[in-house]
């Protein structure tokens, strides 16, 4: 919440380790210069969990990367972002598909890869971030590997945060205009994908700006807030719960003591 209002409001570009503009006002740290925001925790509702299934999920995939041209790139959509790697001059297919695998690593996405050959990865995953959804951009090949369904157990906790602006008063706009403008980045996709990224979101009707300017010795201090209810979320995912139902190459999966490829509906993918 910190890092979106930091950037949000453009207070980023003047904060420093020892200055920061925005802060929690139970860090007990001094008031920072004019203008700053600070947030507080008015509510903290309690958790509730929700246990569902997705099917046909693609648990592992093969990524073949396909181009080596210089300013094109090889990108992948994987969860709630487009990881990829620009061709640089020189790079051999091996450095794009590396570059692709340090941009997937990057992420928060708890997912695991793996070199099959020098232009092809596997990508999978069974913790918060499942490899899904996974899909070719540009530059790559993806195709499926194993298919499943996976049972999902999400705890989500609900909070209501005030966010209190002091001192946004300009000759050409007020404080209350400043929280107007920070509520509609709200209703921006990149931002819903910020917040998404990091286990939250932000639900709720629109919120309502208030006024609690008042005088603070000779001078009247601005003060615009409003309040977020604010949805953190955590998703937990049993590694046995992932069934396999299909499997495009049985080959690249470890079949049991005993097995053969054709036991597909006793296998279970493991972490």
């Amino acid at each position: 919440m910190a890092e979106w209002c930091a950037n949000a409001s453009g207070l980023a570009a003047n904060a420093t380790a020892e200055i920061p503009r925005v802060i929690w006002s139970d860090q007990n740290l001094p008031r920072p210069p004019l203008p700053y925001i600070s947030l507080r925790r008015l509510t903290s509702g309690s958790g509730y969990d929700q246990t569902r299934t997705i099917a046909d999920l693609p648990l592992m995939s093969s990524v073949q990367v396909t181009t080596t041209t210089v300013g094109q790139a090889a990108r992948i959509d994987l969860g709630h972002g487009s990881p990829g790697y620009a061709v640089q001059a020189g790079d051999a297919i091996e450095d794009v598909r590396d570059g692709l695998i340090a941009a997937i690593a990057a992420r928060p996405d708890a997912v695991t890869t793996a070199v099959t050959a020098p232009d092809t990865f596997t990508v999978s995953g069974l913790g918060p971030g499942l490899a899904w959804p996974i899909a070719a951009v540009e530059g790559a090949v993806v195709t499926p590997i194993t298919i499943g369904d996976v049972e999902i157990t999400e705890t989500t906790r609900t909070t209501v945060v005030r966010v209190d602006l002091f001192g946004f008063d300009t000759p050409d706009e007020t404080g209350l205009d400043y929280a107007d403008t920070l509520i509609a980045d709200l209703g921006r996709a990149q931002t819903a994908a910020f917040f998404s990224e990091r286990g939250v979101s932000v639900i709720g009707p629109r919120p309502s700006v208030g006024d609690l300017s008042a005088l603070s010795g000779a001078e009247r201090e601005t003060r615009a807030f409003f309040d977020l209810q604010v949805a953190q979320w955590t998703r937990h995912t049993d590694a046995n719960s992932a069934t396999v139902t299909a499997i495009a190459d049985p080959e690249t999966l470890a079949i049991p003591a005993g097995g053969n490829a054709a036991d597909v509906d006793l296998l279970r993918l493991t972490a």
